[in-house]
């Protein structure tokens, strides 16, 4: 069966060069609700070199918009998405049960950035050791992403201007951070942007999205 997908993947690489996508490393700082579709979708795509980072357990209230079961309730984050990783694609993920801590050296060819913490994204960003980082920014139906080429100064200068502080975000509801259809529509963005670097495509540097508007809800820039 592995076999039969993957001659599929082969069969796709007018959309996907997979002698690059099979080659490819990831990093995933998160696997709540962008970091676990996005893992998901990305192996789906392909790839198969993974570690992801998250020291929080699945929890009742994350069942609204994470890819999780009722059953992974209790269970590391990370750990769980790792078994849900391997029954929905056979890919093998590593799994880290931890906080992805500043200090720490993890090497890889693209970084997601999908933690909730303005302060965290600004501690981590000076250890981040990748040719792209993909920065993920949600709150209700509002999607922020930011690809940040690490291999230019200029890159990432203009990436840490937007490193504003934790008291200067705007503060969503539990609940409408649990929305769905905002976090399923980052994971295909994030996927979107890594098969634009893949194929040597030109790509939005920063996407600003807003789900609640009916026309003109996407912004992007080069």
């Amino acid at each position: 069966m592995e076999a039969i997908y993957k001659e599929h993947l082969v069969r796709q690489s007018d959309l996907i060069p997979v002698d690059k996508i099979e080659k490819l490393s990831v990093l995933v700082i998160g696997c709540g609700a962008i970091g676990s579709f996005a893992t998901l979708a990305l192996a789906k795509m392909g790839v198969e070199r993974f570690t992801v980072y998250d020291h929080d357990a699945v929890d009742i209230v994350n069942m609204s918009n994470q890819f999780y079961r009722f059953s992974d309730i209790g269970t590391n984050k990370a750990m769980a998405l790792r078994q849900l990783v391997h029954d929905f694609t056979r890919v093998d993920i590593t799994a880290q049960p931890t906080k992805f801590l500043p200090g720490m050296v993890h090497t890889a060819d693209i970084v997601i950035m999908a933690v909730d913490s303005m302060e965290v994204r600004a501690s981590l960003f000076p250890h981040i050791r990748a040719k792209y980082l993909i920065d993920t920014r949600m709150g209700a139906e509002k999607y922020t992403q930011y690809v940040v080429d690490m291999r230019t100064r200029a890159s990432k200068e203009t990436y840490e201007k937007t490193l504003y502080t934790d008291s200067e975000a705007v503060a969503e509801r539990c609940t409408a951070k649990s929305t769905i259809y905002t976090a399923l529509t980052a994971g295909s963005m994030v996927c979107k942007a890594v098969k634009n670097i893949l194929a040597n495509e030109a790509h939005p540097k920063t996407i600003l999205m807003d789900l609640n508007k009916s026309t003109n809800n996407v912004m992007m820039f080069q």
